[in-house]
C-alpha cells in the first residue's frame, strides 16, 4: 500500500514523504521515513508556535491589563502596531483586506438582526460535541462571538474582555459562547492562555461561519504575511483551510431569533462586551 503525506509548515510546504512498503525491508525504510516526517513536523510545529507567540507577546501587557475596557485596549493596540515594522505592515495588509471585503458588500450578506440562527453541532475546546441550542437551554439569551484565533492580538483582547464581563452576562441571565475556525487543540490553548471559564467552540472547516455569511478566503498577500509571522492557517485551522472569519457578535433569544448583531470587515473593530451587557439588560 502506498502512502503519500503532505507536510505543512513554514519551510517544508509542498514536500512529500512517499512510503511504499512492498516487503519487510521496504517497510523498515517506510518506518524510517515516517519517523523523519514526524520529527520534521514537530520541529516546524514548534517554530510556528514560537514565532506566533513572539508576535503575540508584543501585546501581552495590553491583553492582560484588567483596568482597560476593550475599546481602550484596542486603541492601545493600534498605537503599538505603529511602533514596529511588522505592525505597520499588518495595518497596511488588513486595510487592503477590509477595503476588498467592503467592495464585495459582505456585511450586508451575513446574518443580521431578525434572522434566525441556524442549528449546528461542533466540537468544543475539549473535543466534545456541543449543540448550540443545548448550550443555552438554561438561559433566555445567547451571546455568540466569532473570533479568528489565538494568533490574533485583538481576538485575545476581546476574549479576555468578555471574561471580565462574564459575571454580568450570566446575571442577565445569558450564556456566552465564542467560536473560531481553529482546531480543538488551539482552541484549548486559547482557553488556557486567557484563563477563560466560558465555552469555546471549534468550527473546523468554517461551516458555521459560512452559515452566518462571515467566512472569507485568505488572500495570498495576507497568507504570505501571516507565514512570515509564523501564523499558518493550515496549522491553526487544519484541513488546509485558508479561510478566516470576520469578527462578529450576536445576541440571540431562546427561539434562535437574532435580537442584535455586530459584524465588521476591519479586524481590529469589535463590539465592546460592556455594550453587549447593556443591550441584554434593556431586554429584561
Amino acid at each position: 500500500m502506498s502512502m503519500i503525506l503532505k507536510m505543512s509548515g513554514t519551510n517544508i510546504q509542498n514536500k512529500y514523504v512517499v512510503c511504499v512498503p512492498t516487503n519487510k525491508f521496504a517497510m523498515k525504510i517506510s518506518l524510517v521515513n515516517w519517523q523523519i516526517f514526524c520529527a520534521l513536523l514537530r520541529i516546524e510545529t514548534t517554530k510556528i508556535k514560537n514565532l506566533s507567540m513572539d508576535y503575540l507577546k508584543k501585546f501581552e501587557d495590553i491583553i492582560q491589563d484588567d483596568s482597560l475596557t476593550f475599546e481602550q485596549g484596542a486603541k492601545a493596540m493600534f498605537v503599538r502596531y505603529q511602533a514596529f515594522d511588522e505592525g505597520l505592515e499588518a495595518i497596511q495588509k488588513y486595510s487592503q483586506l477590509a477595503k476588498e471585503l467592503q467592495e464585495r458588500d459582505v456585511i450586508n450578506h451575513c446574518l443580521k438582526t431578525d434572522n434566525i440562527m441556524p442549528n449546528f453541532t461542533v466540537k468544543n475546546y475539549l473535543g466534545e460535541y456541543k449543540n448550540i441550542f443545548q448550550l443555552y437551554d438554561k438561559t433566555p439569551f445567547l451571546v455568540l462571538s466569532f473570533y479568528r484565533g489565538q494568533f490574533c492580538p485583538f481576538c485575545n483582547l476581546e476574549l479576555k474582555s468578555f471574561q471580565r464581563e462574564l459575571a454580568m452576562i450570566e446575571s442577565c441571565p445569558a450564556t456566552l459562547v465564542a467560536i473560531s475556525p481553529q482546531n480543538e487543540e488551539n482552541s484549548y490553548t486559547t482557553h488556557q492562555n486567557n484563563q477563560l471559564t466560558y465555552e469555546l467552540l471549534s468550527d473546523v472547516g468554517g461551516k458555521v461561519a459560512k452559515m452566518f455569511g462571515l467566512s472569507y478566503v485568505v488572500p495570498d498577500y495576507l497568507k504570505d504575511f501571516h507565514l512570515k509571522l509564523g501564523v499558518s492557517q493550515e496549522y491553526f485551522n487544519e484541513k488546509g483551510q485558508m479561510e478566516l472569519v470576520m469578527p462578529a457578535t450576536y445576541i440571540i433569544d431562546k427561539e434562535g431569533k437574532i435580537l442584535f448583531h455586530f459584524a465588521e470587515t476591519v479586524a481590529g473593530l469589535r463590539l465592546d462586551p460592556k455594550k453587549a451587557v447593556a443591550f441584554i439588560k434593556k431586554l429584561m
